[in-house]
């Protein structure tokens, strides 16, 4: 930001401070007025901050764009997507499982990956060995078919679908298993469409014009849901191996989340490090401006309590007699002065009663 820009953010003279009496301004009511003090020493990781960086985080108490968000940016868009490998297919139906992670979801430069999973052993192995950690298992019985981090925008749901149709890629007739609501609805969305366009405000696009390729080219494509669950056993022995199948996909997208192009990975993860703790200071700087509004607020009304001076009596007589007949010895006549807005109002009171004029 040039000169010429802050400039803006700068007030022109605001008059005098009502709580101390000095020049008022953002940055004085903020940083330097002599009254709120005892509130500004509540926060001195706030004003270690406001008085270290520029003062455009005064007038503008932001979370502020990292400057490297734009490369990052064209990063996630133009990132290259696994070569799928060949499929052996088998005579029976194969499973597949997948799953998509997300790191930092809530932060702006969060990022994701998927990964396809598929069992190279029997059933019975994989339920003999369901006692062991899931990497272990993941190990013994499973084989990785891709992983990768995600392309374009960085959400979770976006990764489980993108997961979705690189196991369909694979192997079109194989039995493709999810946690993902929304990687399911999105199937079913494409294979009732009976034109592309139908789709063309959904989120996500250029994936749903991939799937619906993919719908075009196969007769039919099956995927099912499978619940997330800790404990793997079940009397269906189906259920077991799936969620088992699931748990060993999610580990996977995880791992690859967290460890594919590591010094990348690293760059992401100290900047959405930095962020998160911006976004807490931000929050205790709204707290103490919050603190500061209150102690003015409530030092200004005790300054206009304290305006109201004393009941003085009237000295001349001629005060109230243009105004009625009453002679002024008669009555216990009194001044009221009284300063409100700024202004300072003559209220004359007769016998502790209603005033005449104000």
């Amino acid at each position: 930001m040039d000169e010429h820009q802050k400039s803006t953010f700068v007030p022109e003279n605001e008059g005098s401070c009502l709580c101390c009496g000095q020049q008022d301004s953002v940055e004085h009511r903020v940083l330097k007025c002599d009254a709120t003090e005892r509130v500004r020493t509540g926060f001195p990781e706030v004003m270690d901050h406001l008085n270290e960086y520029d003062i455009i985080h005064t007038h503008l108490p932001v979370i502020f764009m990292h400057p490297d968000w734009e490369f990052d940016r064209f990063l996630h868009f133009h990132a290259t997507l696994p070569e799928i490998p060949e499929s052996f297919h088998q005579t029976n139906k194969i499973s597949l499982y997948t799953d998509g992670s997300c790191q930092f979801p809530d932060l702006f430069g969060r990022w994701t990956a998927f990964a396809v999973v598929q069992p190279i052993v029997k059933d019975e192995e994989i339920l003999a060995h369901v006692h062991l950690l899931i990497p272990e298992i993941a190990e013994k019985c499973f084989k990785i078919v891709a992983v990768s981090q995600g392309k374009g925008p960085q959400t979770i749901p976006r990764a489980e679908l993108h997961a979705l149709i690189t196991a369909f890629r694979y192997d079109p007739t194989s039995r493709v298993v999810t946690d993902s609501a929304y990687a399911l609805d999105a199937l079913r969305k494409v294979c009732q469409a009976e034109k592309l366009s139908q789709l063309h405000m959904l989120p996500n696009f250029d994936l749903l014009q991939e799937l619906h390729q993919l719908v075009l080219s196969n007769v039919s494509l099956h995927a099912e849901k499978i619940k997330a669950y800790e404990n793997f056993h079940s009397a269906n022995k189906q259920i077991t191996l799936d969620r088992i199948g699931n748990a060993v996909a999610d580990y996977a997208a995880n791992s690859s989340c967290k460890s594919l192009a590591e010094p990348l990975v690293t760059w992401r993860r100290n900047r959405c490090l930095d962020d998160q703790n911006m976004l807490r200071l931000r929050r205790t700087h709204y707290v103490m401006l919050l603190a500061l509004m209150a102690e003015r607020t409530k030092q200004q009304n005790f300054q206009e309590e304290r305006s109201e001076m004393a009941i003085t009596p009237v000295m001349k007589q001629t005060s109230l007699d243009h105004l009625t007949g009453l002679k002024l010895e008669q009555f216990q006549q009194y001044i009221l002065f009284r300063q409100t807005g700024g202004k300072l109002h003559l209220q004359v009171v007769l016998d502790n009663s209603l005033p005449f004029w104000s």
